[in-house]
């Protein structure tokens, strides 16, 4: 760059709004311009050179001998402080102007030009040599006003961030542990010296350890765990609660930046150290409080496995673990898990209220009983049985043993608890009459057609399931409740004796009169009820019925169906 060709081009733009003349500082920190300064000469410009020991003369000059021409103030040094500067006033006031590389690109980046972020940028000069990484610090941030900021800027560049944060940094630091040679590490030493990142950590977190990802890690990990756990939770472990405060507000940014390099990191450390066995010494109330690692989760619900096997388990204690646990980071991972210990809550309060038995005046009360109410005992244990075999998949086998206890605990909690009681019961009920005459205001299974598909003015369709339990009609209604728009309901019939396939097939359709033929086949009036005869059945009530099995239905065009 021709530096007198730009100094024209300063002064002969227009002036400011209010301006009479206009005052430049060459700024030369190195005063390699001053043999070219001396002998410059520009038209109507006076050049002033500041030397030591002329302050006086120079701020006569400039304020009264040359107050009415334009000057170019060339200052051939630096002051480390800016009170060092007689004439700092007279820099704040006028226009800056540097020819030297690092002027130039400062005044592109929109970085503040102080001796400080001079000195640093020089430092790390092999940075600065790629235009691309240039380019990526520019579009990082819109300016840089600290040395702080500038470190910091540099670093998530080559940490490959689209942002500037330093706890993004630190991340990406720790989470690249896992590499065979941590890329993101490497590149900061390389370009910004070994030491930068882990003074800057020292500075932010107190980290005084070795300079290892995996130790920071736990450092950083335990000094966030113990914001909420007791003062020597994790004694002897990297760590410190001084500065759980800092760390807990850093790892809650982790998840949203790479979950599942969070969740390595996380278990790595708890391999490499022993987190799950310095939290096998909380009580349950402050292991409550613990998040951050996954093993606390682990934990918490092995301990409440294992209390159900041995029946003492507090569901009121359960449910509020579950509750708070929800929201934290790694409660997730073992959702079969809590899956199985809210149904296990669900059976211990069933049992709570039962606890006395069961006691009916009739069996239409008891049929009454258990199709409002009774049924939620089935539907606990199916949601026990259906959620630990998905927990079974998940390979955790440190919970396998408790989960099995529990499920052996489960099973004699629903025959012993439930089942048996139920039966004696009902059996009892039922004593010395038909079901028939017990249960003679009940809707029945073999009324089906009459009542609810005859005479209606609207097509009906009719899903038939077979052997569906009741109690998972019951959460079907309440799914579709909640998605459909018109109105669902559950009610319950007497199934036809013998509750076999054929004979409730059958008793679904018209009929006046049912019978079994010697080969034990079930007519309808005389018609056969096999697959293949049901629509003839169905069209002898109503010529406008069909009858199709599901595949059937299923590989039709939508014109078909």
């Amino acid at each position: 760059m021709d530096v007198r060709q730009e100094l024209l081009r300063r002064f002969a733009a227009p002036l400011p709004e209010y301006y009479t003349r206009r005052i430049v500082v060459f700024r030369d920190d190195q005063g390699g311009f001053t043999a070219d300064v001396e002998q410059m000469e520009l038209p109507d410009v006076r050049i002033l050179i500041m030397r030591e020991n002329e302050w006086f003369t120079l701020r006569r000059q400039i304020e009264s001998d040359y107050a009415q021409e334009n000057i170019l103030l060339y200052c051939p040094r630096e002051f480390e402080r800016w009170q060092d500067n007689w004439l700092a006033d007279v820099f704040k006031y006028s226009e800056e102007f540097r020819a030297d590389y690092w002027s130039l690109l400062f005044e592109e980046l929109h970085i503040a030009d102080g001796v400080k972020t001079r000195r640093y940028a020089q430092s790390v000069g092999r940075f600065f040599a790629s235009r691309e990484r240039v380019a990526k610090l520019g579009a990082l941030k819109s300016d840089y006003r600290t040395e702080q900021e500038l470190k910091i800027g540099v670093m998530s560049v080559l940490c490959g961030l689209k942002s500037v944060s330093f706890p993004d940094v630190i991340g990406a630091v720790v989470l690249g542990m896992h590499e065979e040679e941590n890329e993101k590490l490497k590149a900061i030493g390389k370009f910004c010296g070994e030491d930068a990142f882990w003074l800057l950590v020292e500075g932010a977190f107190g980290y005084t350890g070795q300079r290892d990802a995996g130790e920071l890690a736990c450092y950083l990990l335990t000094s966030a765990a113990w914001l909420n756990a007791p003062e020597d939770a994790f004694a002897g472990l990297p760590g410190a609660s001084d500065y759980a405060q800092q760390a807990y507000a850093l790892f809650t940014k982790w998840p949203h930046t790479d979950r599942e390099a969070l969740l390595e990191t996380c278990h790595a450390v708890e391999e490499r150290y022993p987190i799950a066995a310095r939290l096998q010494r909380l009580e349950r109330a402050e292991l409550m409080r613990v998040s951050v690692y996954p093993c606390v989760d682990a934990l918490l619900i092995r301990t409440t496995l294992t209390a159900f096997a041995q029946n003492s388990m507090n569901v009121d204690e359960v449910q509020e673990m579950m509750q708070a646990r929800r929201e934290l980071p790694w409660w997730g991972l073992y959702a079969p898990y809590a899956d199985v210990l809210g149904a296990l809550c669900d059976m211990q309060l069933f049992a709570r209220a039962y606890r006395e038995g069961f006691h009916f005046t009739d069996a239409e009360e008891m049929f009454a009983a258990y199709a409002s109410r009774l049924y939620r005992m089935d539907a606990a244990y199916r949601h026990v049985c259906v959620a630990a075999d998905q927990a079974l998949t998940l390979g955790l086998f440190a919970l396998e043993d408790e989960l099995k206890a529990a499920m052996q605990a489960a099973e004699r909690l629903y025959k012993n608890g439930y089942l048996a009681p139920l039966g004696v019961c009902w059996s009892a009920l039922l004593a010395g009459q038909t079901l028939e005459t017990a249960l003679a205001i009940v809707p029945r299974q073999e009324r089906f057609y009459a009542e609810h598909v005859r005479g209606e003015d609207a097509r009906t369709f009719v899903i038939i399931s077979d052997a569906l339990r009741y109690d998972v009609a019951q959460e079907l209604t309440e799914r579709l409740h909640g998605r459909l728009s018109g109105n669902t309901v559950c009610t319950a019939m007497v199934g036809t004796i013998p509750t076999i396939t054929p004979v409730g097939m059958a008793a679904l359709l018209p009929h006046k009169k049912l019978a079994l033929t010697e080969e034990l086949s079930v007519l309808c009036d005389g018609m056969r009820t096999d697959a293949g005869n049901r629509e003839a059945v169905l069209r002898a009530a109503c010529p406008q019925s069909t009858a199709l099995e599901l595949g059937v239905f299923r590989r039709m065009t939508r014109a078909q169906r």
